[in-house]
């Protein structure tokens, strides 16, 4: 039963800013050690308009 209510909440706009956030966060400490990383720094850039996406609109 507990399973069942993690995968209904997943799909809410408030797990998946959450989540969004959290990659976030491990992105940006990765680039900090990796300046040049320019494909991890892409995807941060779109995991930020993704989230901006989420929250602007709910």
């Amino acid at each position: 039963m507990v399973k069942e209510e993690k995968q209904e909440n997943r799909g809410s706009v408030e797990f998946q800013v959450f989540s969004f956030t959290n990659k976030i966060r491990r992105l940006a400490s990765h680039l900090e050690l990796h300046k040049k990383d320019f494909s991890s720094e892409r995807g941060l850039r779109r995991l930020l308009g993704k989230r901006g996406g989420f929250t602007q609109f709910h």
